[in-house]
């Protein structure tokens, strides 16, 4: 029988993937640490006719703002923050699938939230501006 203080408690990968994984998952968690920062200082600073329906979205997102922000303006934002970052975890995914799927399914997850968010916070934005319009473009 094998001692407690023997057993390994890591993943079954090797030291290098586990160190690749662990780059790819730490990467991504900085970015969502920074988007909810952002969201909390935008929400502090909102107003506008939107202030309201952006206050309870923009908990879960974050960013740097100085004094009041227009709710168009923090729209825009944020759709550029989010598209920004949900590209580049869509980056890890593939990276990710080659190394663990374990860990490609956690990032898959993580997408499929900021997705979500994406198009909460893009459907606030008027049919016509540019950042729809170059949001919609940009997942073409």
């Amino acid at each position: 029988m094998t001692a407690t203080s023997e057993v390994s408690h890591l993943p079954s990968l090797g030291a290098h993937t586990r160190t690749e994984v662990g780059r790819e998952l730490e990467a991504t968690l900085l970015e969502l640490v920074d988007l909810s920062l952002l969201g909390k200082q935008l929400q502090l600073s909102l107003s506008g006719p939107l202030a309201p329906v952006l206050h309870r979205h923009l908990d879960e997102h974050a960013a740097v703002a100085c004094g009041p922000v227009e709710d168009q303006a923090v729209v825009s934002l944020l759709v550029q923050f989010l598209a920004a970052v949900t590209e580049r975890t869509r980056g890890r995914l593939s990276r990710l699938g080659g190394l663990d799927v374990v860990s490609q399914q956690v990032l898959i997850e993580v997408v499929r939230q900021l997705e979500q968010q994406l198009w909460m916070v893009r459907a606030q934005l008027p049919a016509g501006s540019s950042s729809h319009q170059g949001a919609r473009e940009a997942r073409r």
